[in-house]
């Protein structure tokens, strides 16, 4: 199956991009009905919460869109968007999240690793972890995976160029054996990578979908937590576009441009 996803063919974008709106929009139907409890979907300026705050605007469903106040000048993006949608938004705007004070780090740490194994994007160390989860959380959709489709290793060339020196710095956050070993995991994943055809810079996307995706994303934080960005349809149409394609998101524009076309207009907050 993850051969399927990511092996190189031949195929025009627009009907890839017409398959990846399409099971975006069925997904956010999908959620919508399944849950009694309307879905929350993050809405930032970005690329990759766009596709999902798309996929449910266009599937029609009752929902409550939500942006974190992080940066300047990206929920005056947000509202163009809300002001272009085709139909009425329930949206609020959320004050950023603090860091905790309260709590020890070593509970926190000891907290961290009980519910997720350690598998987690250590940043979130930052934030209190709840034990026991808490069972009333509605679903949500958060743009997560969407990488995939704009180059995570690799937003600009002269970045790419630069992985060659970045990715030999060694650090002392680890033991030699630790690191010994992540290396071996590298190897490995790169390794299938190449059998599944895939070379260059589209072997860094593949390391991301088969190793930071389903570890470090918050997506794998919640069980009750979707993205249109890992569809089948969006993770195979992200691997037919060429590195220069990701660079400059072109599935995501064109996946938009199916779901809310008006939305096309407004540039994206970077």
């Amino acid at each position: 199956a993850q051969r399927a996803l990511v092996e190189p063919r031949r195929t025009a974008l627009d009907s890839a991009a017409d398959e990846a709106a399409d099971e975006a929009a069925a997904l956010a139907r999908d959620i919508g009905h399944a849950w009694p409890a309307p879905p929350e979907v993050d809405l930032s300026g970005g690329r990759d919460s766009r596709v999902s705050a798309a996929a449910a605007v266009a599937g029609g469903i009752t929902t409550a869109f939500k942006t974190a106040d992080n940066e300047p000048g990206e929920v005056d993006v947000v509202r163009e968007l809300i002001a272009a949608a085709p139909r009425p938004m329930r949206h609020a705007v959320n004050e950023p999240e603090p860091e905790s004070t309260i709590d020890d780090l070593r509970a926190r740490v000891r907290s961290m690793h009980l519910v997720h194994d350690g598998m987690r994007n250590p940043q979130e160390i930052r934030r209190p972890m709840e034990i026991p989860h808490g069972t009333d959380l509605a679903p949500s959709m958060s743009g997560h995976g969407g990488e995939i489709g704009h180059g995570f290793y690799y937003t600009t060339p002269n970045v790419l160029r630069r992985l060659r020196l970045t990715g030999r710095r060694r650090h002392g956050a680890a033991t030699e054996e630790a690191y010994r070993l992540y290396m071996d995991e590298c190897v490995r994943t790169l390794g299938v990578g190449r059998e599944y055809g895939l070379r260059g810079p589209t072997l860094l996307d593949f390391f991301y979908l088969a190793q930071r995706l389903p570890y470090r994303s918050g997506l794998g934080a919640r069980s009750a937590r979707f993205s249109a960005c890992t569809t089948p349809a969006f993770v195979r149409a992200a691997f037919d576009l060429s590195p220069r394609d990701r660079l400059g998101a072109r599935l995501h524009r064109e996946v938009i441009r199916r779901l809310v076309p008006a939305w096309d207009a407004v540039p994206f907050f970077v």
